[in-house]
Formats: C-alpha cells, sequence, structure tokens
C-alpha cells in the first residue's frame, strides 16, 4: 500500500509540476509579461506544448513592437498635421493621405 502511494504521488507530481509551471508561465502572458520563456526538461508532449507556447509568446512580442512603431509613426504624422493646421498650411490632401495611412494601419489589427 505505501508503494503505491510512493508511486501515485511521483506519477502526480510529474503530470502536475509541468502543468503547474506552464499555467504560471500563461498568467504572466496574461499579465502583459512577454519575457518569460517556458523550459521542461522532458521530452515528451509537455516539452511540444511548452515549445508552442514560447513561439505563441515570441509573436505576440514582434507584433506588438510592430504596432508600437505603427502608433509611434501615427503620433510623429498628427503632431505634423496639427502644427501644420495651426499654421494653416496643411492641405486637404495632406489629411486625405493620413487618414488613408490609418485606416491602413488600423486594418492591420486582427481582434
Amino acid at each position: 500500500l505505501l508503494a503505491i502511494v510512493v508511486v501515485s504521488i511521483f506519477i502526480s507530481h510529474e503530470v502536475a509540476g509541468p502543468l503547474i509551471h506552464l499555467e504560471k508561465s500563461m498568467q504572466k502572458l496574461a499579465d502583459g509579461d512577454l519575457t518569460g520563456k517556458v523550459a521542461l526538461r522532458r521530452g515528451d508532449e509537455f516539452k511540444e506544448i511548452a515549445l508552442a507556447f514560447n513561439s505563441m509568446t515570441e509573436e505576440i512580442k514582434n507584433k506588438m513592437i510592430s504596432d508600437r512603431e505603427h502608433l509611434q509613426r501615427i503620433i510623429f504624422k498628427l503632431e505634423e498635421m496639427k502644427i501644420k493646421i495651426g499654421q494653416g498650411v496643411a492641405s486637404k490632401e495632406e489629411i486625405d493621405a493620413l487618414v488613408t495611412e490609418l485606416k491602413q494601419i488600423g486594418a492591420g489589427f486582427k481582434l
């Protein structure tokens, strides 16, 4: 009976341990922390899940970096347009071009 209990504890630790580690990493991602990686020592299905999770996290991080660059460009262009409008030199074509660019950037967001 003692052997069964010991084996049961060992097996549950082998299964639950990686899942708990993965769950903590998922919670970090949900909280906006994209710096973490899941590192599992095992070479089974849990390892495959960890690799897929790490790949997904990296893709999200790269997309957010790209989106941040787009937003910075938008802010810059809006600040330029604000100055031109204040000086009375903004043309309708420039405003239309900015609106078109903003629409194109916005279309890149998939929600």
